[in-house]
């Protein structure tokens, strides 16, 4: 009960002085394709409230089981306790990306053509994004530290496609871009020092 109530002070109470704090070090929930992973850890220094740098490292799951490491650049506006900004930068970390059938298989895929995958799928260990993302970021006097962000990855080493013919009697064939962009949300606690 504690804890709650020193949250949600630390939250209220105006703070003129919040962003003198310069280092902050949060534990990251958010989706596997975020920075940091689904589950991450991170430390930012902000030289000045409209400025910071991060640096971390997080844990991917599903089919990117695997670390990530990610440094993003924060550009913020706002007043002594709430900031508004956007945030850049680039990840390293597992990437798959399989395709929707078997090799050696017939499947089907959205807009009804039979195909077999006729080429590998995607799978790299040394996967490099970009990133950029909208937040919103809370600090406080007391040290408490929220931020939370919506954004997208594009794997920058990734080309092509996956290109599956049709099976006989079928009017086409598919082919399918392989996910270079997707999108994340990143929800970082933690304290300000």
């Amino acid at each position: 009960m504690l804890l709650p109530s020193l949250l949600v002070g630390a939250l209220v109470t105006p703070d003129p002085t919040a962003w003198t704090r310069p280092v902050s070090v949060d534990v990251h929930f958010g989706s596997s394709t975020a920075p940091f992973g689904a589950l991450g850890l991170s430390a930012t220094y902000t030289p000045h409230p409209a400025v910071g740098f991060e640096l971390g490292a997080g844990y991917q799951y599903g089919t990117n089981d695997g670390l990530q490491a990610a440094g993003l650049v924060h550009a913020q506006v706002g007043d002594e306790r709430v900031h508004f900004g956007i945030a850049a930068g680039v990840s390293r970390g597992r990437y798959r990306d399989d395709p929707n059938c078997q090799t050696g298989g017939a499947f089907v895929v959205p807009g009804g053509c039979a195909a077999v995958y006729t080429g590998p799928a995607l799978r790299l260990d040394a996967a490099w994004a970009a990133r950029g993302q909208l937040e919103i970021d809370v600090r406080t006097l007391a040290g408490f530290h929220a931020r939370l962000a919506a954004g997208v990855g594009h794997v920058l080493n990734a080309d092509g496609e996956f290109r599956c013919e049709a099976q006989p009697g079928w009017p086409n064939d598919c082919t399918r871009e392989k996910k270079r962009t997707r999108p994340y949300f990143d929800l970082a606690l933690g304290w300000a020092f």
